[in-house]
């Protein structure tokens, strides 16, 4: 109880070891994740969104959340999905778009 009204009431430390934090950047970055999460990040809200990140057939690869920044987007999950979600959005970069993926997971523990 106590944990949930400082939360609510003051300030609280939230342990993210448990988190990953991935950067997507570039002038393609918007239209790129939206063509491979299930939310319309060309609407996105500041305040983000749940989303997925599915295979071609419709599959789940990870569940995450998406958040617009200044110029790029922060996709948070569990830190056990970071090397599948890596590998599946940098596979999916097509040659022509200018979109760059960075694991910021230590910048912003």
């Amino acid at each position: 109880m106590e944990d949930y009204l400082a939360a609510t009431q003051q300030t609280a430390w939230i342990d993210s070891n448990d988190l990953c934090w991935i950067e997507v950047k570039g002038p393609d970055a918007r239209k790129f994740l939206n063509g491979v999460l299930t939310n319309d990040i060309l609407q996105l809200h500041p305040s983000g969104c749940y989303t997925l990140l599915l295979t071609p057939k419709g599959k789940v690869v990870a569940d995450c959340l998406c958040y617009p920044c200044e110029e790029w987007f922060g996709i948070v999950c569990e830190a056990g999905l970071k090397a599948t979600l890596l590998t599946h959005l940098k596979r999916y970069i097509l040659f022509q778009q200018k979109v760059e993926i960075q694991d910021q997971s230590e910048k912003w523990r």
